[in-house]
This record gives structure tokens, C-alpha cells and sequence, in this order.
């Protein structure tokens, strides 16, 4: 095994059949050998070895299991029936030919499937499980990405390389109804050609694939019911397991995240106008009359469409309890990191806190970043919108939390809850926790007051249904 392995340039590849026999790599004799001995016999097996299974073989060694990989790099392997075949002789045969089987049609757009462009189906497999069915999504993946997918090595790179240039010659349109900045404007102008915009959220969703993909999406965001399904529930109707539920979910929201995804931009900017007009935070609540009438639709709640939003990484979203809150992505520091600090420096202190105070304590903090956004404004909204924040005066805040008959409420709750032996929506619950008292203002709980409660007490938990609450136990 002294023999030494001379790897050819990769500009000088040389194009094999599958079926043809090893000994044609001319290796030397003692590696033929051991490899045959292992029923690599022919140069498509040999091309699909790994290095990892080349040092399981005894006789090949680390040394040797690095000659063959680079000699690997140096061949080409023809799987496809169709392709004639091609003579070893690169000089006669340039490497053109094997791309001559490629026909593209005289006009394509960037939302064709990839199906047109005629790959392998193990290609063409490769390249849709990492979420690329479009040719715009084919042609924008840079080649190094393609080449670290699973089913698809260095020895498909040329071969996509001239794939993407062919494309490019054709000139392809960016959609079937005109370039990008056509597409753009023409939902631009919805109003005026009486197109409502629910369209946009259609096309959103219909972007996550077959309709299973679209279910999926929509029973895991709450689309219609308001109710989100677990991964479970939806693994159940279909015969999959939870696993394969999730994959299918995080695919599809790959494909809507893409650049290339109908009216992605114009939904993006319609939503960071709604912030903008709210004061950048939005709760739930006010999600579901704004996003309806924004978008003139009412088939959906709007959380659930924000939820999907924040999923996409569009905007950022911070959960308290079973409420949601929303917020733009250009908000910094993130509305979590404020929320939670306006929540613990009421927490610190057992008295009434001044806006005036909690103004001046975390704008401190956050000096960098008054610039971009007046965070005296953000922390009066936290104020008002957080549940667990009681407005005692005007602009003086504390906690319920810190209440002294917050025991004897809890107490009450669980009492409640006992007796019904079930979960219950917090506006039941505050129902029937006063009416264990007279008419009076002394024993009387508010809403708000009690949702707190039900959020911060950990002998209470969230359902899984909006506003419902259970026993931990």
C-alpha cells in the first residue's frame, strides 16, 4: 500500500457511469481490493461511501481514507438514465454535454416549482425538505448551503452552477403577475381595485405548502377557532407522531419567511404602521379588533395572526400569564427585558410607585436607546396594559400581588375552582367569588385584579385555552 494517489484537478474531472468498475480509477492494488472486499465494487458505490465508513475499514487508516475522499473530488458519476453516455476523453467531450438533457421552457418566473427544472429526483427531494420549491428560492441559495443538504455533495455543485446560469440567461420574471416592485404596488393600490386585504394573510398562508402544511399552520396558530391545538392533537387526526407535526410546522414557516413569499413586504409594513399608531405595544385583545379591521377581515382572531407574525420573526412578542403582548423588532431593549424590569422594581418596593419614578429608574438603563423611541411613552403603556399592574391614583402604580387580602382572594379562588372541578375563564371565576359576598364594596374583586392573581399564584395554571385557569394539582 505504498502507492501514492495523485488527485487530478478539479477542472479536469472525468465523467463515469455508475454501473462502471472501480478498477477504471486505477487505485492502488492493495485499496481496489479492500474496498471490493467490502462490495465497493463499482464507482457509484465507491462515490457514495463516506469518510466515516472508510475508517471502519481495516487497512484504510486515516491516511488513506483522506487520499480517496480527495480522489473522489476528481470524478464525476452520471445516475440519470437519460443522460448518454459520456466519454472519458474531457478534451473531445467538453462538460457542457452533460446539461444538455436541462430543456427550460422559453418563459419562466421566479414562483415556478423546481419540478420544471428536471433534477434527479433525489435532488429535487434534497432541495424541497430544506423548504426550496420555487426556482427564486433555488436560484437565491448560495451553493456552499446546497452543498451541505443531505443527498446532495460536491459532484451536484457544477451541475447547479450551470442550472443557475441558464436561469439567469432566461431572464426570469419575479412572479406570474410582473417583477417584485409590480407585485408590491399592486396590493399597494387593494383599496382602489377592491381587492380586500385578507388576501394578504391568504397568501401568506397558502405559502406553507399542500394543504396539510396549511392546516397545520393554521390549527397550531388558531386561525378561525381562536383555540390553538397542540402538536398532539394535530399528530392524532393525521396518523403522524408530534415529532413529525413540529417538522412540518417548522418547514412551512420557513417558506412563508422567505424573501421571495407574495406580499410579504406590504404585510410587514401594514403591521409596523398599526405599532406605530399604538404606541409601538399592542396586547391580544387589541390585536383582535385592530388586525380585523385593518385587514377587513373577521375569520380569524387577530392574536393568532400576530402569533404567527412573531413566529416569523417579524415582530417580537412577550407573554404574561395567557396575555400576549406585541411589539415592533425596532423596539430595543426587547419589551420583554422593560416589562420585566418595570415589574420587579414595583415588586421591590411596598408602597405606591410614581410613573415619574419608574420613568427615571429604567430610562437610566437604557440611555442608548432613548434616541430611537421615547420610553416614557413604552413604560405608560406597560403600565396600563400589564395585568398584574394596579393603577392605585392617578399614575401611582403597585402590584395586586402586594395587596393584603390577596391570601383570602387566592383562597377563594381555589375554592371556586374546587367545587366546579374544572378549568374556568377569570371572568366566571371573579362571577363567582363575589357572589360568596353580599352587594358591598368592601368584599368586592375586580377582574383585573383576580386575573393577576391567577397569573402570579403557582397554585393556579393556564389551560391552554385563552383566559381559562385551573388547579396546578
Amino acid at each position: 500500500m505504498g502507492a501514492k494517489i495523485s488527485p487530478q484537478s478539479s477542472l479536469n474531472k472525468v465523467i463515469y457511469q455508475e454501473n462502471e468498475d472501480i478498477e477504471k480509477l486505477k487505485l492502488p492494488y492493495n485499496l481496489d481490493r479492500i474496498l471490493k472486499r467490502k462490495n465497493i465494487k463499482s464507482i457509484g458505490k465507491f462515490f457514495k461511501v463516506k469518510r466515516k465508513r472508510l475508517l471502519r475499514i481495516k487497512g484504510i487508516g486515516k491516511k488513506y481514507s483522506w487520499l480517496l475522499m480527495k480522489r473522489k473530488q476528481t470524478i464525476v458519476v452520471n445516475y440519470r438514465k437519460d443522460i448518454p453516455k459520456v466519454s472519458n476523453d474531457v478534451n473531445k467531450y467538453p462538460q457542457e454535454e452533460i446539461f444538455k438533457h436541462l430543456d427550460l421552457p422559453n418563459e419562466i418566473f421566479m414562483d415556478d416549482p423546481i419540478d420544471i427544472l428536471g433534477f434527479p429526483t433525489r435532488v429535487e427531494n434534497a432541495l424541497k425538505n430544506q423548504g426550496i420549491e420555487t426556482i427564486g428560492e433555488f436560484n437565491e441559495t448560495p451553493l456552499t448551503k446546497i452543498m451541505k443538504f443531505r443527498n446532495i455533495g460536491p459532484k451536484s455543485l457544477d451541475f447547479f452552477e450551470q442550472v443557475q446560469k441558464q436561469i439567469a440567461d432566461k431572464n426570469p420574471k419575479s412572479f406570474k403577475n410582473g417583477d417584485v416592485s409590480n407585485q408590491i404596488s399592486f396590493f399597494d393600490i387593494a383599496q382602489e381595485e377592491q381587492i380586500s386585504k385578507d388576501l394578504l394573510i391568504q397568501l401568506l398562508i397558502e405559502r406553507a405548502g399542500n394543504d396539510r402544511s396549511i392546516d397545520i399552520i393554521k390549527r397550531r396558530f388558531g386561525f378561525g377557532s381562536g383555540e390553538k391545538q397542540t402538536l398532539d392533537e394535530i399528530g392524532k387526526d393525521y396518523g403522524i407522531t408530534r415529532e413529525r407535526v413540529r417538522q412540518i410546522q417548522e418547514r412551512s414557516i420557513q417558506k412563508i419567511k422567505h424573501p421571495s413569499t407574495k406580499g410579504r413586504s406590504t404585510v410587514i409594513s401594514i403591521i409596523n404602521d398599526i405599532f406605530q399608531k399604538n404606541q409601538f405595544i399592542i396586547s391580544d385583545s387589541e390585536a383582535d379588533y385592530l388586525i380585523r379591521e385593518v385587514f377587513n377581515t373577521s375569520k380569524f382572531d387577530g392574536s393568532s395572526f400576530l402569533d404567527m407574525i412573531s413566529e416569523l420573526g417579524w415582530i417580537q412578542k412577550n407573554k404574561i400569564g395567557d396575555v400576549s403582548f406585541y411589539a415592533t423588532n425596532d423596539l430595543k431593549p426587547t419589551l420583554s427585558l422593560i416589562m420585566t424590569d418595570v415589574y420587579m422594581l414595583l415588586k421591590t418596593n411596598t408602597t405606591m410607585v410614581s410613573l415619574e419614578k419608574i420613568i427615571e429608574n429604567i430610562t437610566s438603563s437604557y440611555k442608548k436607546y432613548s434616541e430611537n423611541f421615547d420610553l416614557k411613552i413604552i413604560i405608560k403603556r406597560i403600565c396600563s396594559l400589564d395585568p398584574r399592574i394596579e393603577e392605585k391614583m392617578p399614575e401611582r402604580y403597585t402590584l395586586y400581588g402586594l395587596h393584603s387580602r390577596t391570601n383570602i382572594w387566592s383562597s377563594l379562588i381555589k375554592e371556586v375552582l374546587e367545587k366546579e372541578g374544572e378549568p374556568l375563564h377569570f371572568t366566571d371565576i371573579t362571577n363567582s367569588v363575589n357572589d360568596m359576598f353580599s352587594n358591598t364594596d368592601n368584599n368586592h374583586i375586580d377582574v383585573r385584579r383576580l386575573h393577576s392573581i391567577l397569573i402570579e399564584n403557582n397554585i393556579f395554571s393556564h389551560s391552554g385555552v385563552k383566559g381559562t385557569y385551573g388547579l396546578t394539582e
